[in-house]
Protein backbone atom coordinates (compact mmCIF):
# COMPACT_ATOMS: atom_id res chain seq x y z
CA UNK A 1 0.00 0.00 0.00
CA UNK A 2 1.05 3.57 -0.55
CA UNK A 3 1.65 5.79 2.42
CA UNK A 4 1.24 9.45 2.16
CA UNK A 5 3.28 11.39 4.55
CA UNK A 6 4.85 14.77 4.45
CA UNK A 7 8.13 13.50 2.98
CA UNK A 8 6.34 11.79 0.19
CA UNK A 9 4.36 14.88 -0.48
CA UNK A 10 7.51 17.06 -0.58
CA UNK A 11 9.24 14.57 -2.86
CA UNK A 12 6.23 14.59 -5.12
CA UNK A 13 6.27 18.38 -5.27
CA UNK A 14 10.02 18.36 -5.88
CA UNK A 15 9.51 15.90 -8.68
CA UNK A 16 6.75 18.05 -10.24
CA UNK A 17 8.91 21.16 -9.88
CA UNK A 18 11.88 19.35 -11.39
CA UNK A 19 9.74 18.18 -14.27
CA UNK A 20 8.45 21.69 -14.81
CA UNK A 21 11.98 23.16 -14.81
CA UNK A 22 13.33 20.39 -17.01
CA UNK A 23 10.47 20.81 -19.39
CA UNK A 24 11.01 24.55 -19.68
CA UNK A 25 14.78 24.41 -19.92
CA UNK A 26 15.70 21.07 -21.45
CA UNK A 27 12.71 19.24 -22.88
CA UNK A 28 11.33 22.16 -24.87
CA UNK A 29 14.64 22.56 -26.70
CA UNK A 30 14.89 18.81 -27.07
CA UNK A 31 11.36 18.55 -28.47
CA UNK A 32 11.99 21.59 -30.69
CA UNK A 33 15.10 19.89 -32.08
CA UNK A 34 13.14 16.68 -32.58
CA UNK A 35 10.30 18.61 -34.29
CA UNK A 36 12.81 20.39 -36.55
CA UNK A 37 14.47 17.09 -37.36
CA UNK A 38 11.08 15.53 -38.05
CA UNK A 39 10.19 18.42 -40.38
CA UNK A 40 13.58 18.13 -42.11
CA UNK A 41 13.13 14.39 -42.59
CA UNK A 42 9.60 14.90 -43.89
CA UNK A 43 10.78 17.61 -46.31
CA UNK A 44 13.63 15.35 -47.47
CA UNK A 45 11.15 12.51 -47.96
CA UNK A 46 8.87 14.86 -49.93
CA UNK A 47 11.85 16.05 -52.00
CA UNK A 48 12.92 12.45 -52.59
CA UNK A 49 9.37 11.57 -53.66
CA UNK A 50 9.35 14.54 -56.03
CA UNK A 51 12.70 13.46 -57.47
CA UNK A 52 11.39 9.89 -57.82
CA UNK A 53 8.30 11.15 -59.68
CA UNK A 54 10.48 13.34 -61.92
CA UNK A 55 12.80 10.40 -62.59
CA UNK A 56 9.80 8.23 -63.46
CA UNK A 57 8.54 10.91 -65.87
CA UNK A 58 12.00 11.19 -67.45
CA UNK A 59 12.17 7.41 -67.74
CA UNK A 60 8.79 7.32 -69.47
CA UNK A 61 9.78 10.21 -71.71
CA UNK A 62 13.06 8.55 -72.69
CA UNK A 63 11.30 5.23 -73.20
CA UNK A 64 8.89 6.95 -75.62
CA UNK A 65 11.79 8.68 -77.37
CA UNK A 66 13.62 5.36 -77.75
CA UNK A 67 10.46 3.74 -79.11
CA UNK A 68 10.00 6.64 -81.54
CA UNK A 69 13.64 6.32 -82.58
CA UNK A 70 13.12 2.60 -83.20
CA UNK A 71 10.03 3.33 -85.26
CA UNK A 72 11.92 5.98 -87.27
CA UNK A 73 14.85 3.59 -87.74
CA UNK A 74 12.47 0.86 -88.95
CA UNK A 75 10.90 3.34 -91.38
CA UNK A 76 14.31 4.42 -92.65
CA UNK A 77 15.37 0.79 -93.07
CA UNK A 78 12.11 -0.05 -94.86
CA UNK A 79 12.51 2.97 -97.15
CA UNK A 80 16.12 2.02 -97.85
CA UNK A 81 15.07 -1.55 -98.67
CA UNK A 82 12.32 -0.28 -100.96
CA UNK A 83 14.79 2.08 -102.64
CA UNK A 84 17.29 -0.77 -103.04
CA UNK A 85 14.58 -3.02 -104.51
CA UNK A 86 13.59 -0.23 -106.87
CA UNK A 87 17.22 0.31 -107.94
CA UNK A 88 17.70 -3.44 -108.46
CA UNK A 89 14.45 -3.61 -110.42
CA UNK A 90 15.48 -0.69 -112.65
CA UNK A 91 18.93 -2.23 -113.13
CA UNK A 92 17.31 -5.52 -114.14
CA UNK A 93 14.97 -3.74 -116.55
CA UNK A 94 17.89 -1.83 -118.05
CA UNK A 95 19.94 -5.02 -118.31
CA UNK A 96 17.01 -6.88 -119.89
CA UNK A 97 16.35 -4.09 -122.39
CA UNK A 98 20.05 -3.81 -123.19
CA UNK A 99 20.31 -7.60 -123.60
CA UNK A 100 17.24 -7.57 -125.88
CA UNK A 101 18.70 -4.71 -127.91
CA UNK A 102 22.04 -6.53 -128.23
CA UNK A 103 20.20 -9.73 -129.21
CA UNK A 104 18.11 -7.87 -131.82
CA UNK A 105 21.24 -6.18 -133.19
CA UNK A 106 23.03 -9.52 -133.36
CA UNK A 107 20.06 -11.16 -135.10
CA UNK A 108 19.85 -8.27 -137.57
CA UNK A 109 23.58 -8.51 -138.24
CA UNK A 110 23.33 -12.30 -138.68
CA UNK A 111 20.44 -11.81 -141.11
CA UNK A 112 22.41 -9.21 -143.09
CA UNK A 113 25.46 -11.45 -143.24
CA UNK A 114 23.28 -14.42 -144.27
CA UNK A 115 21.69 -12.36 -147.04
CA UNK A 116 25.11 -11.19 -148.22
CA UNK A 117 26.39 -14.77 -148.17
CA UNK A 118 23.31 -15.97 -150.08
CA UNK A 119 23.77 -13.13 -152.55
CA UNK A 120 27.44 -13.98 -153.02
CA UNK A 121 26.65 -17.68 -153.41
CA UNK A 122 23.79 -16.90 -155.79
CA UNK A 123 26.01 -14.61 -157.83
CA UNK A 124 28.71 -17.28 -157.94
CA UNK A 125 26.24 -20.02 -158.82
CA UNK A 126 24.52 -17.91 -161.50
CA UNK A 127 27.85 -16.84 -162.97
CA UNK A 128 28.98 -20.46 -163.03
CA UNK A 129 25.66 -21.47 -164.58
CA UNK A 130 25.99 -18.82 -167.28
CA UNK A 131 29.53 -20.00 -168.01
CA UNK A 132 28.30 -23.60 -168.21
CA UNK A 133 25.51 -22.57 -170.57
CA UNK A 134 28.04 -20.76 -172.74
CA UNK A 135 30.32 -23.81 -172.84
CA UNK A 136 27.39 -26.10 -173.41
CA UNK A 137 26.28 -24.05 -176.36
CA UNK A 138 29.86 -23.92 -177.46
CA UNK A 139 29.98 -20.26 -178.26
CA UNK A 140 30.98 -16.98 -176.73
CA UNK A 141 28.08 -15.04 -175.27
CA UNK A 142 28.03 -11.30 -175.52
CA UNK A 143 27.42 -9.18 -172.44
CA UNK A 144 23.71 -8.72 -173.04
CA UNK A 145 23.09 -12.45 -173.44
CA UNK A 146 25.02 -13.12 -170.26
CA UNK A 147 22.84 -10.60 -168.43
CA UNK A 148 19.65 -12.20 -169.75
CA UNK A 149 20.73 -15.68 -168.67
CA UNK A 150 21.87 -14.29 -165.33
CA UNK A 151 18.48 -12.65 -164.69
CA UNK A 152 16.54 -15.71 -165.79
CA UNK A 153 18.52 -18.08 -163.55
CA UNK A 154 18.28 -15.60 -160.64
CA UNK A 155 14.48 -15.46 -160.99
CA UNK A 156 14.26 -19.23 -161.04
CA UNK A 157 16.36 -19.46 -157.88
CA UNK A 158 14.23 -16.78 -156.14
CA UNK A 159 11.07 -18.74 -156.98
CA UNK A 160 12.51 -21.90 -155.43
CA UNK A 161 13.70 -20.17 -152.27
Amino acid sequence: MIELNLTSLIQLMNFIFLMFVLRKILYSKFFDIIDERKKAVESEIAEAEKIRIDAEEYRKKHKEEIENARIRADQIIRQAEEKADEIVSKARENADSQANRILEDAQAQIERERQEAVKEIRTGVVTSAVELVARFLGKELDEQARRQYFQRISRQMDDKL
